[in-house]
């Protein structure tokens, strides 16, 4: 998972008024299997999250070094 948070003025992450960039960004992590997730308020900014699929090499037991 990848997070962004900021505390900027925020957006209506609805808006058409976006052009493909929402829409781009989305289609881009839809590609990698991931999962784009956008909150924002108008007054307390927002926050965007990329949830990745773990691959069967990542989801093997972390190596231990000594």
């Amino acid at each position: 998972m990848i997070a962004v948070t900021d505390s900027g003025r925020g957006f209506d992450p609805g808006s058409a008024e976006f052009g493909r960039g929402l829409p781009g960004m989305r289609q881009r992590a839809e590609t990698l299997g991931a999962l784009l997730e956008i909150e924002s308020d108008a007054q307390k900014g927002c926050r965007w999250v990329l949830r990745l699929p773990l691959s069967e090499a990542t989801k093997a037991e972390p190596t231990r070094t000594t």
